[in-house]
């Protein structure tokens, strides 16, 4: 077999057509352009780790596809209907993926270097709570056939920052495309901000607790 094998090359390589080699066909090819530097040129580290953090950040991303199916699951399962399983779920199976703390910086702005650590820690306690019970409602008003759920590629928008796109089909043909914005901090990848069809849930709060300081005072930042 082994001469039969050797055999055969050693027809090919005498029989065979002869390849033309010249200069042109031994240039490297690059998407048709000509060869502007040589293969041992130096890059800069930068561009390395960004492709590192979209490789990472991809697969990240995989961990939200679980994350979307459990709450299919959970609101095809009835539970939804039940305050107390439903309140239960969305502390134990969304909060944790979410920074207050970065949000709370944000919707607060400039007024939250003028708080002290208790009332940041007061503030961030608020707003956490105004935003879970509005997710609470918006999922409780979903009960019914399951959207389908198309995770896109995510953006990247520097080393600690990067959006996650969504786009959510409807049953009756309807479509919604959701941003997460997550931050790298001390916990690793959390969601700061969500948007739904260009509108930010930080922008929302800001805006709603600025309304209430011009009418009332930094004060009703807390109250």
């Amino acid at each position: 077999v082994l001469v039969f094998g050797a055999g055969l090359l050693a027809a090919v390589a005498l029989l065979g057509p002869k390849p033309k080699d010249d200069a042109v066909k031994n240039e490297t090819y690059e998407c048709g352009l000509p060869e502007q530097l040589t293969g041992h040129s130096k890059i800069p580290i930068k561009f390395y780790l960004t492709a590192i953090l979209f490789i990472l950040f991809d697969i990240e991303i995989i961990f939200m596809y679980p994350w979307a199916i459990s709450m299919q699951d959970f609101i095809s399962s009835g539970d939804i209907y039940d305050q107390d399983k439903l309140e239960m779920f969305v502390n134990t199976q969304v909060k944790p993926f979410f920074d207050f703390d970065q949000m709370s910086r944000l919707v607060a702005g400039r007024f939250y270097r003028g708080m002290n650590d208790e009332q940041r820690a007061m503030f961030q306690s608020r707003l956490e709570e105004m935003f879970m019970v509005a997710f609470t409602r918006q999922v409780s008003q979903h009960a019914g056939p399951q959207p389908q759920i198309d995770f896109l590629r995510p953006r990247f928008k520097g080393p600690d920052e990067v959006e996650a796109l969504a786009r959510v089909l409807f049953p009756d043909g309807s479509a919604k495309r959701l941003v997460f914005r997550f931050h790298r901090g001390e916990r690793g990848w959390r969601v700061y901000d969500v948007a739904a069809n260009g509108t930010s849930a930080v922008l929302y709060y800001r805006k709603h607790f600025l309304d209430r300081v011009r009418r009332s005072g930094p004060e009703a930042l807390l109250n």
